[in-house]
């Protein structure tokens, strides 16, 4: 995209701060700076774009998943046109990859014998071209692989407790729901988990975590429907307590605002540069 097409972040003056708008780390930390000291917001700069183009991208700018699409096409008309469209750290920071990931060989194949990984998982930066070619890959090797080994013997007292693990909501009525279990997850990492990364803020969050985790006990589904939304409120709490362990693992800052850490600051091992356009 030419630089005559792209769309400008700039700041509430006008003044663009950023030299290249690819979304890195190192731009959100650019973009932090910014409405950190005081002259946000900050603002994608449309105007000079064809109309038609600008209408398109209204949803795209605005939403991060298809509910807020749905809210955001019927608010539109209240958007700024000519001045700029608000931007937040939010906006993108929830739906976009980074710089890490699992490490693999050419056959997609990880350290675990039988374990393969591809796409964002794999740390890739081409997100669909990655998913197909080494989604691919790892189908083939996976079944090649399963091929030559034997069939695992179950472990039936395994089997049936996860089974009462998970069919548990359905036993239950009247309880707490897997949606109020979900937002309160998902409240409770915006708040502790999002960078800059403070040590004490992660602790804290563990701490809630685990009462997130008592409540779990008490959550109840009426339907298969929102069984499986309980399911996913287990991994998502899993996801989150993982990432927060694994950030206090790592004492070093790099690749932008992603891994600012502010325990560390100097600690940087790889810097994460910004990238001329």
């Amino acid at each position: 995209m030419s630089p005559a097409r792209s769309a400008a972040t700039r700041q509430l003056e006008g003044e663009r701060f950023i030299e290249c708008d690819y979304w890195s780390g190192q731009m959100m930390q650019e973009f932090y700076n910014e409405l950190q000291s005081g002259n946000g917001p900050v603002f994608l700069k449309l105007d000079h774009w064809p109309k038609k183009r600008s209408r398109r991208s209204r949803p795209s700018c605005t939403a991060t998943n298809a509910r807020a699409a749905a809210l955001s096409r019927q608010a539109r008309q209240r958007l700024p046109q000519a001045d700029g469209r608000d931007a937040h750290l939010g906006d993108r920071l929830l739906q976009r990859h980074s710089a890490s990931g699992i490490h693999i060989n050419a056959r997609g194949e990880t350290s675990v014998k039988g374990l393969y990984a591809a796409a964002i998982a794999q740390r890739a930066a081409q997100l669909h071209a990655r998913a197909f070619v080494y989604g691919k890959l790892c189908g083939e090797n996976a079944a090649s692989y399963c091929a030559e080994v034997g069939h695992a013997t179950p472990d039936a007292e395994a089997q049936a407790a996860e089974s009462a693990r998970i069919r548990a909501p359905l036993e239950l009525s009247g309880g707490l729901t897997p949606y109020q279990i979900e937002y309160k997850t998902r409240r409770l990492v915006n708040d502790y988990l999002q960078p800059p990364k403070v040590t004490s803020k992660y602790q804290i969050g563990l701490r809630r975590f685990a009462e997130i985790r008592e409540d779990m006990q008490s959550m109840s589904a009426g339907n298969p429907h929102e069984l499986m939304r309980a399911m996913e409120a287990h991994s998502i709490l899993d996801c989150a307590e993982m990432a927060a362990h694994a950030s206090m693992f790592r004492t070093e800052s790099r690749w932008g605002l992603y891994h600012h850490y502010v325990d560390h600051p100097n600690a940087m091992t790889r810097t994460g540069s910004a990238i001329r356009c």
